[in-house]
């Protein structure tokens, strides 16, 4: 039997672009999701049944849909900054570290544990092992004492890590035998750009524009779903066997009082099937 006319069959992958809302009265770029799976959309519609109980079993005489929710699982995987952010709820906003010495910036030691490098002074009433602000180091460690003795590298303390500013006191140091206070200076490492993301700052669910496309032999034929979404990030996948994915849970929103507020499908691209 010979193929009928008006059939179009689909061998297809998916790219989708979003336009977050504007962030404090700021437009925001749209962003391109890169490489994803196949984004697959589910119809969950609820309906209403009319039953007729005069005798016989078949007593469905009417139904009607009364909601349908269209919902989409996207996987992707680009982890930039601007996804992270999409990802962890929040905004990305500009991280900046200038290569300038910091001289004498006091930390807390303890024998043989690590030390993190701060960027401010130590107060051990106020703040954690760990502050905001911390710094990645760039340089060598010009001096580092306990306000008396200068402890000598490979002796009393060693560099576990520029990158993540991390040295360790020894434990066959002679200097700090106990909890003290050292001074360190060092040169931080040149930081710049939008790096800082900060989780959970976006006021409620994500919401925005996006343009999911199928697109399909080798983008000659593509179609894509155009409407408002919103998005909300589901577990993640981080790996070191495999490439890392996000995964985030888009709902199509409805515009009330749009002339089409439910979005559109549009047929962009390749020969629309012919009766032929």
């Amino acid at each position: 039997m010979t193929i009928a006319g008006h059939q179009d069959y689909w061998v297809t992958g998916s790219r989708f672009y979003f336009q977050r809302d504007a962030i404090g009265g700021v437009v925001q770029p749209i962003l391109d999701f890169g490489t994803i799976d196949v984004a697959s959309p589910s119809f969950d519609p609820s309906k209403i049944e009319l039953k007729d109980g005069d005798g016989g079993i078949q007593r469905l005489v009417d139904e009607r849909i009364i909601e349908s929710a269209e919902t989409y699982e996207i996987t992707g995987y680009n982890l930039s900054p601007t996804q992270l952010a999409l990802m962890y709820s929040g905004t990305v906003e500009d991280l900046d570290q200038a290569v300038t010495t910091k001289d004498d910036i006091k930390h807390r030691a303890v024998s043989g544990h690590l030390i993190k490098i701060l960027d401010d002074d130590y107060d051990s009433a106020t703040e954690p092992r760990f502050t905001l602000g911390v710094t990645t180091i760039d340089g060598v460690f010009t001096e580092v004492s306990d306000g008396g003795d200068e402890l000598v590298l490979g002796v009393d303390y060693e560099i576990v890590s520029l990158e993540r500013a991390l040295i360790r006191i020894i434990p066959s140091s002679t200097v700090i035998t106990a909890d003290d206070d050292i001074f360190i200076t060092f040169t931080p490492r040149l930081i710049a750009g939008a790096r800082l993301i900060k989780p959970n700052t976006a006021s409620g669910v994500i919401q925005g524009r996006g343009l999911l496309v199928y697109g399909r032999d080798n983008n000659a034929s593509q179609t894509a779903r155009i409407a408002r979404f919103s998005l909300t990030p589901q577990t993640p996948n981080l790996s070191i066997t495999e490439h890392s994915s996000l995964v985030f849970s888009l709902s199509v929103l409805e515009e009330i009082g749009a002339a089409e507020p439910a979005g559109r499908v549009e047929y962009w691209l390749g020969t629309l099937p012919s009766a032929s």
